[in-house]
């Protein structure tokens, strides 16, 4: 875990810079089981790239925030669960999107069904029933992800 000086998006005075924690590619691939190959492709194709610091040439240093490295995982285990590539991107550009990912409630799921993510409760998901045969659903545990990733990294 390194700490960084980045540049404000604009929310606090123009130019001003704010001290935020980064991982290098190495830590991500420890904390989060990616192949270090495989990271460097998802940045190629824009699937998972670093926000804090781009890599700009060979060598060059790359950092990754924490919505990352939950990017990264949730990447890793939907991957491996066999979600289809255009789910799978929709539910890393929500990750993205999504405010105040490191304290995520407890009770929600994120769920994929056809072009449409949403946080959901488990309650909200008894009773499901899709739309057609043509209707999948995608449930995707975000709050244990964060949880995990706290722990490994020791962070409230």
């Amino acid at each position: 875990m390194t700490e960084v000086a980045v540049k404000d998006s604009g929310q606090s005075r123009p130019g001003q810079e704010r001290a935020t924690v980064a991982f290098r590619t190495k830590e991500v691939v420890q904390l989060t089981g990616v192949n270090e190959k495989t990271l460097h492709y998802w940045d190629r194709t824009g699937l998972v790239r670093p926000s804090v610091q781009r890599g700009t040439g060979r060598g060059s240093r790359k950092l990754y925030s924490f919505r990352d490295l939950v990017a990264v995982t949730a990447t890793v285990r939907l991957r491996r669960d066999g979600v289809s590539g255009r789910v799978l991107r929709r539910v890393i550009n929500y990750i993205k999107r999504r405010s105040g990912i490191r304290s995520v409630d407890q009770s929600i799921v994120l769920v994929a069904e056809g072009t449409v993510v949403k946080e959901r409760t488990a309650a909200e998901l008894t009773g499901f029933r899709g739309h057609g045969e043509q209707s999948y659903l995608v449930v995707f545990d975000l709050p244990a992800v964060v949880l995990e990733l706290k722990r490994r990294l020791a962070i409230d």
